[in-house]
């Protein structure tokens, strides 16, 4: 069982690319919401049920005209890396699969994912506008400390640790610990 990064995936355009977007995603059993022989992103799981996710779009475009502008914010997972599953590894070893790049060329969206892996402690932040204009990074996480039990975690820069509560006993009472 690989590790898994998980975080958000916030899709902005026309109501149908981000639609088609979503659709590329897989869902628990292994589906995505797209024709046979559409392309899809590889190991790059939907962590909501899908049609809460086109709900969401369709609501907030309901009344509007077809070219209507939607955003859309969902949690998803990916097989090791968001960078592997969507920009550069598993995508190129299979045909069936997309990458980041032509899916937001193809769907006319623009795509920010950001995802955070504790079992390897690291974080990412992708962006990719919808002319498939790519800019990836990649830290080490943060380390907080549990001021009850003294455990350590890791958080990613984009979380809020007064959000957050320790693994190991459940105190909500965390301090980063300063980079030495």
């Amino acid at each position: 069982m690989p590790n898994w990064a998980c975080g958000n995936v916030e899709v902005t355009g026309k109501r149908d690319g981000v639609i088609a977007f979503v659709n590329r995603f897989l869902d628990i059993h292994g589906k995505t919401g797209k024709e046979p022989d559409t392309r899809f992103f590889a190991r790059s799981f939907l962590d909501d049920d899908r049609e809460s996710v086109i709900n969401d779009v369709t609501l907030q475009t309901e009344g509007d005209p077809e070219n209507a502008v939607a955003t859309v914010v969902f949690p998803a997972s990916f097989a090791w890396s968001a960078y592997s599953c969507v920009i550069d590894g598993y995508p190129q070893h299979n045909p069936d699969c997309i990458t980041l790049t032509e899916a937001c060329q193809q769907d006319h969206v623009s795509v920010h994912i950001q995802t955070e892996e504790p079992g390897i402690f690291f974080e990412e932040d992708i962006f990719a506008d919808e002319h498939g204009n790519l800019t990836n990074s990649s830290q080490d996480l943060r380390t907080a400390r549990c001021c009850n039990c003294g455990s350590t975690q890791g958080v990613a820069s984009f979380v809020d640790i007064d959000d957050l509560e320790c693994y190991e006993c459940g105190s909500v009472d965390l301090e980063l610990i300063e980079e030495e």
